[in-house]
């Protein structure tokens, strides 16, 4: 069988037969796409109750997500799942403590963190399906591209001012003259803010560059990806795509090293402790302060930290409610950092569940042994890894909401369906 057979059906180069297919799976991923990338303008309000096209499709979606997830043995259910569906009940359990009304908050927190990554789990049965995701992905950062370019330089939010009038719906907006870096205004597209637009554009640049077919469309996709980045003129999305691309030359320059991947954790692990021994702000405070725009916006991230820390050792066990966190006067609302969120909605327990639902998942799948199988799969491994890890590094210093919360938590997901997936393709490559 050829090679462009091999990458495109791998379950047809190991069992000779084309793989079963789920066209119901194909058109909710391809929804969930279009859901997440709709104009925030686009929405309306039933009572209180924000309505956007996203939660009309996963409330429409979750009783079958929950029914496959648990019926389907195919799917494998574990315990990184089980860790993820601990950490969405004892969040929600923690938001109806800390929140009088906390009700529709619980429900919509649940709709964009742990369905999300449920969508992942049952819709993704092959890597023809994450390659297909990952389509998805390209073609919406490419339509926010264009929709960026001219908002960056006009200084005019077109499709956001369009919709807006057309639906009544507000969307954020700097104060006049802020959000202006380079002389360019920074473009937002159909996204709540400019640096979720520039994480979305981000958040795959390695999948890409693994999962390319040829040196054409790997350097054609992750330029573009990064050119769409830059437009965010955020340091952000900026970062995301930079340690994606250090890993990305850090494995090309160690291929053939025995062992390079516990060498790599310990070297990190070195430098980490270094830096927090030998340098008043430690890693974080050398992140925010080095690889950032704006000095002011560094210092309100690294006051974000110390102050988020400070709200949760007084709130550790059961969180608090993250829009009334104790900070100085001078200090903005809004907290740019989606570790000490999910902390201050559900304490320590909380960030324990997701680190090790993290941890778990990414153990599991790195120990499969894939040389039996075609190259796709440990590519497609390897791209996944860097991109999720950038991601959650990215977390750091920005807050996931809007399309970009359910977007990490439905990567975490591709983790969890990567391994049932590679495990089926093992034994039918030992069966063969």
């Amino acid at each position: 069988m050829n090679q462009a057979i091999a990458y495109r059906q791998p379950h047809r180069a190991l069992s000779g037969a084309a793989p079963r297919k789920r066209p119901l799976h194909r058109y909710m991923l391809l929804a969930f796409m279009v859901a997440i990338c709709m104009p925030i303008t686009i929405a309306f309000y039933a009572g209180s109750l924000l309505i956007t096209p996203y939660r009309i499709f996963m409330i429409a979606c979750l009783p079958y997500l929950m029914f496959t997830l648990f019926a389907d043995r195919s799917l494998k259910f574990g315990p990184a799942d089980v860790l993820m569906l601990a950490f969405g009940l004892w969040s929600v359990g923690c938001i109806l403590h800390n929140i009088s009304d906390g009700t529709q908050r619980a429900g919509q927190y649940w709709i964009e963190t742990v369905s999300a990554y449920i969508l992942a789990r049952v819709t993704l049965r092959s890597v023809a399906d994450v390659l297909y995701f990952l389509k998805l992905v390209l073609v919406a950062s490419i339509i926010a591209f264009i929709i960026a370019v001219p908002e960056a330089i006009t200084h005019k939010k077109f499709l956001l001012e369009i919709t807006s009038r057309m639906t009544g719906m507000h969307y954020f907006e700097y104060a006049p003259g802020t959000d202006v870096r380079l002389g360019m205004r920074r473009p937002q597209a159909f996204f709540a803010n400019t640096i979720l637009y520039g994480v979305f554009c981000a958040s795959c640049v390695a999948m890409f560059w693994y999962t390319a077919q040829n040196n054409f469309s790997r350097i054609y996709k992750v330029a573009v990806l990064a050119i769409a980045t830059f437009f965010s003129l955020s340091s952000a999305p900026l970062l995301a795509v930079n340690v994606q691309i250090v890993m990305i030359i850090g494995e090309y320059l160690t291929r053939g090293i025995k062992g390079r991947a516990p060498l790599t954790i310990s070297l990190g692990v070195i430098v980490t402790v270094l830096m927090n021994l030998l340098t008043t702000s430690g890693v974080v405070g050398f992140i925010v302060n080095h690889l950032t725009f704006n000095s002011g916006s560094a210092y309100n991230r690294v006051n974000i930290w110390n102050w988020g820390w400070f709200n949760i050792k007084q709130h550790p066990i059961f969180g608090l409610d993250a829009d009334n966190w104790i900070r100085p006067t001078w200090m903005k609302p809004s907290c740019d950092n989606f570790w000490i969120v999910i902390t201050m909605l559900g304490g320590i327990p909380a960030l324990t569940f997701m680190i090790l639902t993290m941890l778990i998942t990414m153990w599991k799948l790195g120990h499969i042994d894939v040389r039996r199988l075609p190259p796709i799969y440990a590519k497609l491994r390897m791209g996944w890894f860097f991109s999720f890890i950038a991601l959650a590094f990215t977390g750091f210093s920005v807050m996931f909401f809007g399309a970009i919360s359910p977007m990490y938590y439905f990567m975490i997901g591709i983790g969890g369906a990567l391994i049932p997936i590679y495990d089926r393709a093992n034994r039918l490559a030992r069966d063969r």
